[in-house]
């Protein structure tokens, strides 16, 4: 039905980086930084009020909230970069500086070859929960966080772009 090949090295998941953080690890992070910044608030607010016995226990209580919060955010911004290196050493623990893949979408499962090392895979629809868009590429996230780059200009200059998306959007949300 489909089939495209993909490059990826360094540039290519730069591009799709921001995607690669699960939805549920940024609900996570965000909830952390707000909790830490509330922590943070509410003992300053004790360090304030005349009616509260000060014995610095409340400065404690605003050290941990910012340095929660703090320690958190440099982790959000860190975690897609640190897949983005992780994805980059892989390839070149083979010998590689990028690898090509050809994706195959077929009515039943998606089959993927890694042109590079000779590897090949399948992948069924009902595994895919998340879809993803950017300038170049489409890019379907298993629920283990496996991702299949699917090269979008490719698509595009066969004039199977739409057609491509309605049939993933059929077959997998």
């Amino acid at each position: 039905m489909f089939e495209t090949t993909s490059v990826i090295n360094k540039d290519t998941l730069i591009e799709i980086k921001k995607h690669l953080m699960p939805p549920r690890a940024k609900r996570i992070y965000i909830l952390l930084i707000i909790g830490g910044l509330l922590m943070a608030v509410g003992g300053i607010f004790f360090i304030v009020d005349p009616y509260v016995s000060h014995n610095g226990s409340f400065m404690v209580v605003v050290a941990v909230g910012l340095s929660v919060s703090i320690v958190t955010a440099i982790c959000y911004f860190i975690q897609p970069n640190t897949i983005v290196k992780t994805n980059v050493n892989r390839f070149k623990e083979s010998g590689h500086t990028e690898v090509r893949i050809t994706s195959s979408f077929t009515e039943d499962k998606i089959k993927i070859q890694n042109s590079t090392s000779g590897a090949t895979g399948e992948v069924g629809y009902d595994v895919v929960y998340r879809f993803a868009e950017t300038e170049n590429f489409y890019t379907l996230f298993t629920k283990t966080e496996q991702f299949i780059m699917v090269n979008k200009i490719s698509l595009i200059e066969a004039g199977k772009n739409e057609e491509f998306v309605k049939f993933i959007r059929g077959k997998c949300f």
